[in-house]
C-alpha cells in the first residue's frame, strides 16, 4: 500500500500535522487495530509511545530518517 496525500491541510504547521497523526493512531489503537509497519513521522515517536501505553500496547519502531515504521502488539498481562 502506498502512502498518498488524500487532502491537503489548510494548517500546514508541524504541530497540526503531528497532532492529526497522533489522533489517527489513538483511534486505531482504541479500535484494537493492530498496526504492521505503519508509517509515521519520526518526531512523533515519543508521543505515539505514550498513546500505545494508554492502550497497553507494545510498540516496535523502525526509524528511517524523518519517517519511521511502527508495529504494535498487545502487552501480555
Amino acid at each position: 500500500m502506498s502512502n498518498i496525500l488524500l487532502m491537503p491541510f489548510t494548517d500546514e504547521s508541524c504541530s497540526f500535522t503531528n497532532g492529526f497523526e497522533c489522533g489517527q493512531i489513538w483511534e486505531k489503537l482504541q479500535s484494537a487495530e493492530n498496526l504492521d509497519r505503519y508509517l509515521i513521522h519520526t518526531c512523533n515517536i515519543s508521543q505515539i509511545q505514550k498513546i500505545a501505553e494508554v492502550f497497553l500496547t507494545e510498540l516496535e519502531v523502525e526509524q528511517i530518517g524523518e519517517w519511521s515504521y511502527i508495529t504494535t502488539k498487545k502487552f501480555n498481562i
